[in-house]
Parts: C-alpha cells; structure tokens; sequence
C-alpha cells in the first residue's frame, strides 16, 4: 500500500539507517528517523525525538491561516506577536511570497515533511507547522530567517498596495 501510493520504501530505508547509525550524529539520527516515519503519512504513527527535545520549539513570531478554497487559498497573518518586524507588517496582511517561493508553493512542499495521508490534511499539517515546528518531531528550519512577501488589503478584505517584505529570524524556544 504504502509502497505504491507515495513511492517509498520505509523498510529499506530502515535498513539503509541501521547501516549509517555508527557515523551519523544524534542530530542526523533524529532527522533521519523523523522523515523515515513522517513519510508514512500516518497521524498515528509518529516519531517523538529525545526527551531533550521535549517541548523545545523553531518559532517565527506570527501565525498564518489558510482562508479560501484550494484551488484559490489565500494566507492571512493573523496574529504578530513582535510589532518591531515593520510597522506594515500586522494581523491582517496577505502573504504572497515564502523566500521568493509564492506561499502556496512554499506550502505544498512544506507538506512534504508533515504527516497526513491526504493532499489537504498534509497542507493543513503543513500551515499549522509553517510558522512554529516542534524540534521533537522533526528537524530545525534549514534556513536562519525568512523573507515573508506580503500586501496590505483594503477595506473590503482585498490585497491592496506594493509588495512588501520583512526578514523574521527563527527563534529557539526552550521553556
């Protein structure tokens, strides 16, 4: 089933790390498993990290939401918990741009490191985690920041005004 459906072989590559464990770090153990795991595409079958993880988080300081059907979506920042980003940049706004990826690209392959055995529950997993990742269920952002391209909207809700940007740092949280 698994095999076929997304092209992947969990076993073998369970095998494939079994070989690698004696030279590979903690840290690229942890990330292997994780993908390996996360690959099935199963919400019940999921990979917890080192209990040194536990609760450990990579966090940018907004949320995004998914608004719209799938075939148009729109991504709303709906909460901005450091207004020091930029004065424009504030609940409400519309993302068009995910480090120069337009965001519903950057989404569908952010959906790729995220459970779900369907399209829309890996791109609803996959906005959830855009902007908070738990560091005991998978790998740290590669990137350091991010560059979020983004418009002002109107009074009717529509994007209005030149494309914006804002480069937001990731942030390690460790309660």
């Amino acid at each position: 089933g698994k095999r076929a459906r997304y092209a992947f072989d969990p076993v073998q590559r369970l095998r494939i790390l079994r070989g690698q464990a004696a030279v590979l770090s903690d840290e690229a153990f942890h990330i292997e498993l994780a993908d390996i795991l996360t690959r099935l595409r199963d919400a019940h079958t999921r990979y917890v990290g080192p209990a040194s993880l536990e609760d450990v988080s990579a966090v940018l300081p907004f949320y995004v939401e998914m608004i719209g059907s799938t075939a148009a979506p729109r991504y709303v920042v709906t909460k901005v918990m450091d207004e020091r980003l930029a004065p424009t940049f504030k609940a409400g706004v519309i993302v068009d741009y995910w480090n120069g990826v337009p965001i519903d690209l950057a989404v569908q392959r952010w959906s790729e490191h995220e459970i779900g055995g369907r399209p829309d529950s890996q791109r609803a997993n996959a906005v959830l985690s855009l902007t908070m990742r738990s560091l005991q269920y998978g790998a740290p952002p590669d990137e350091h920041w991010v560059i979020v391209g983004y418009r002002s909207v109107d009074a009717r809700g529509e994007p209005s005004g030149a494309l914006l940007e804002v480069r937001v740092p990731w942030r390690i949280v460790i309660p």
